[in-house]
């Protein structure tokens, strides 16, 4: 369980660099959603005009990670891929037609820091070719860290406590989708069969001192609804949509 932003991805051979304002929510159970947002783009206020998917974000996507035994390899697995949606809008195939294997990661210490290198190779969203990658993780305390300040996994500006998780998912009626609350961290995606625009995105931020949400990314034609406020609430239709807490 961890609350994950990237530093850097380099696509070998060319420099290290971050575009994006990059976060994965990532669950006990191993679930995730990752939403790299693209930084002259962020935050993003919906607007009565959707832009370009590929436009405000370099990737997207939900599923879950799976430990590869005896390595220091995670496999991730994707049910919903921005690069696949995309792909199959270009090219007319079916989606089905257009998922690709999944990321596999291996992940190394940096020497003098706490963050984390990951390698590999996947396609690099800017040519369509799988490329090997390096890219710089940080592990962050989604209850302690606010969008202007960075507190590491593990350690507290107070007392120690648990740190909060839900998740609730939808696969019905034409959607699939996800939502996972980590401390006072949100993400959300949701993916619309055949819709014109099928993707709808959001990051909030929850301010303990205020109570105050902080919207930070509204993407889409399709509202959230606002079940991760809550933490007795465990299932929700929201227009026809059925949201419903997994972990």
């Amino acid at each position: 369980m961890v609350l994950s932003t990237r530093v850097t991805i380099q696509w070998l051979p060319e420099e290290a660099d971050e575009l994006t304002s990059t976060m994965v929510l990532s669950t006990p159970r191993d679930l995730f959603t990752d939403v790299r947002v693209f930084k002259d783009h962020y935050p993003y206020k919906k607007s009565s005009t959707v832009e370009p998917i590929e436009e405000v974000f370099q990737f997207v996507s939900i599923g879950w990670e799976e430990e590869i035994k005896g390595t220091n390899k995670l496999r991730f697995h994707t049910s919903v891929n921005l690069q696949e949606i995309v792909k199959s809008g270009r090219t007319g195939k079916p989606l089905e037609e257009c998922q690709a294997e999944p990321d596999i990661g291996a992940f190394w210490p940096i020497e003098g820091t706490e963050d984390r290198k990951e390698t590999g190779a996947m396609e690099n969203p800017a040519t369509g070719k799988v490329t090997e990658y390096v890219e710089v993780w940080r592990s962050l305390n989604p209850e302690e860290t606010a969008p202007n300040e960075e507190v590491r996994e593990g350690h507290w500006k107070g007392d120690e406590r648990e740190v909060r998780v839900r998740v609730f998912d939808t696969d019905s009626n034409g959607f699939s989708g996800r939502i996972v609350r980590l401390g006072n961290w949100v993400q959300g995606v949701l993916f619309e069969t055949g819709a014109e625009y099928p993707l709808s995105v959001m990051r909030s931020f929850y301010n303990e001192t205020s109570g105050e949400w902080t919207s930070l990314i509204e993407y889409g034609e399709r509202e959230f609804p606002n079940i991760y406020k809550e933490w007795e609430i465990n299932q929700e239709d929201a227009n026809g949509i059925i949201w419903k807490r997994v972990e």
